[in-house]
C-alpha cells in the first residue's frame, strides 16, 4: 500500500479497512478529548466537576469540531478528520484561540484545577503540533490517544497503561486507511503525551 504525505493514491478497501474505519471515527480525538476531560473532571469534583469538563470539552472539542463539520459543509475542507494536510491551518488556528479562551474562562471562574490543567494540555499540544503539521502531516489521532492515556494515568493511577494498546490499534487504522505513514503515526504518540503531560503537570 502506497502512501503519501498528504492524500493516498488510491482508496484501501476489504475487511480489516472497514474495520480501520470505525476504530477511526471510535477513537478521533475529538470525541477522546470529550472523554478525557468528563473522566479528570468526574475524578476532581464528582458531578460538578463533570459540568466544568463539558465546559472545557466545548472550547478543546465540541467548537473547534463544529467548525470543521461547518467546513465539510461547505466544501471547505475535504472531511471531518483533516485527511488532506492544506485543510488544517485555519481549524488549528481557531482550536488555538478557542482553547487559549478556554483557559482563561475556566480559571476565572474557578474550575477544578486538574479541569483547568486538562484545557492547558490540549493548549500545549496545538503549540507544539501546529508548526511540525505545516511542514509534516503528524497524526493528531495518535498524538491525543496517547495524551489522553498519560494523563488518565496521572490522575487514575499506572494501570490506565493498560490502554496503550488502543493507541496501537488507533495508529495501525491511521496506516490502513492510507491517512498516514508509519513514521507519523509513530513520532504523534510521544510527541503528543509529553507535550500534554508536562503542560498538565506544570497547570494542576
Amino acid at each position: 500500500m502506497t502512501v503519501t504525505a498528504d492524500r493516498p493514491a488510491t482508496t484501501p478497501t476489504g475487511r480489516w479497512t472497514r474495520a480501520a474505519r470505525i476504530v477511526t471515527e471510535a477513537f478521533a480525538p475529538w470525541l477522546l478529548i470529550i472523554v478525557l476531560f468528563l473522566l479528570v473532571g468526574l475524578h476532581a469534583d464528582h458531578l460538578r466537576g463533570l459540568a466544568w469538563a463539558f465546559a472545557g470539552a466545548v472550547c478543546a472539542s465540541l467548537a473547534p469540531m463544529a467548525v470543521i463539520v461547518t467546513g465539510v459543509i461547505r466544501r471547505r475542507f475535504s472531511d471531518h478528520h483533516l485527511t488532506a494536510h492544506e485543510d488544517r491551518k485555519v481549524p488549528l488556528i481557531i482550536a488555538l484561540v478557542l482553547v487559549t479562551a478556554g483557559i482563561a474562562a475556566l480559571a476565572a471562574a474557578g474550575a477544578p484545577r486538574d479541569v483547568v490543567a486538562v484545557e492547558a494540555a490540549m493548549l500545549a499540544g496545538l503549540l507544539v503540533t501546529i508548526p511540525i503539521t505545516r511542514v509534516w502531516k503528524i497524526s493528531f489521532h495518535t498524538g491525543v490517544a496517547a495524551a489522553t492515556t498519560a494523563i488518565l494515568t496521572v490522575v487514575y493511577g499506572p494501570w490506565l497503561l493498560l490502554t496503550l494498546p488502543v493507541v496501537v490499534l488507533i495508529g495501525w487504522s491511521r496506516v490502513r486507511l492510507a491517512h498516514h505513514t508509519p513514521a507519523q503515526v509513530i513520532a504523534g504518540a510521544p510527541v503528543g503525551a509529553v507535550a500534554a503531560t508536562v503542560a498538565f503537570l506544570l497547570v494542576r
